[in-house]
Formats: C-alpha cells, sequence, structure tokens
C-alpha cells in the first residue's frame, strides 16, 4: 500500500524508510540498553526502501540494465544475509553491542544522503513516459 501512495511517491518512501531506521538506530545507542521493540522496528522499517529500491530501479532502467542491477541486487542481498550474523558477531563480542546499531547508523545515513540524489519519480508515470536521467 506505501509503493501506490500519492502523496508520498516512491522517492519519499525511500527517503523517509532511510532516515527513519537511522534514527532508530541512533535511539537504540542513546537508550544504551537494547530494546527488542525497537529491533524489530529497525528490521522491519529497513524492508520498506529496500524493496521499494527494487521495484523503482525495476521502473527506471532498460531491460539489460534492469536484469543485471536486480541480479547483482539478489547477489548482494543474499551474501550480506549469509555473512550478517557473523560480521554483527564479531563487531558485538571485539567492540561491544552498540557497535552493530553504530555501524547499521553509519550505513543507513549513506543511503539516506544517496537517496537524496535520486532524481526521478516514477509514481503514476508510465514506463514509456519516465524521463531518464543521465
Amino acid at each position: 500500500l506505501l509503493i501506490e501512495n500519492k502523496q508520498l511517491g516512491r522517492l519519499n518512501i525511500i527517503r523517509i524508510g532511510f532516515v527513519v531506521t537511522f534514527l532508530i538506530s541512533l535511539l537504540n545507542i542513546a537508550i544504551g540498553n537494547t530494546v527488542l521493540i525497537f529491533d524489530c522496528f529497525l528490521k522491519f522499517l529497513l524492508t520498506i526502501p529496500l524493496n521499494v529500491l527494487i521495484v523503482y530501479c525495476s521502473e527506471i532502467y532498460n531491460s539489460n540494465i534492469r536484469t543485471m542491477g536486480l541480479s547483482a541486487i539478489n547477489f548482494w542481498r543474499r551474501i550480506a544475509s549469509l555473512s550478517a550474523p557473523f560480521v554483527m558477531s564479531y563487531l558485538t563480542i571485539h567492540f561491544g553491542t552498540y557497535s552493530t546499531y553504530l555501524v547499521y547508523a553509519t550505513f543507513l545515513c549513506i543511503c539516506a544522503i544517496a537517496s537524496l540524489y535520486l532524481k526521478v519519480e516514477s509514481m503514476g508515470v508510465p514506463l514509456d513516459e519516465i524521463k531518464k536521467e543521465g
């Protein structure tokens, strides 16, 4: 339902999703205690902009680029999901519990800033009429 919200559009959903998850990561660090509900919100809300990005890329890019890009996204998502428990365990053991939130916050801040550079809104525009900016 979010992806078809005419007031927000796809770009704003991506941006808001990254900013909110960034703030939740900072909130976990500031509280100084891991709160399960915030972890659940972090995981749930992080899937929103990532899944909207897949739809957005499918609408913006040509078929040959889209196929290559979506394949690369799926490849790296699999690698990340396999390696994340090991990386996060290492960070937790060697640098403390909140180092994982600091890593999340850093990457989410980078993603939020990078999402500001997405210019083409694809919401409600036929694929033939989307202006490709290069």
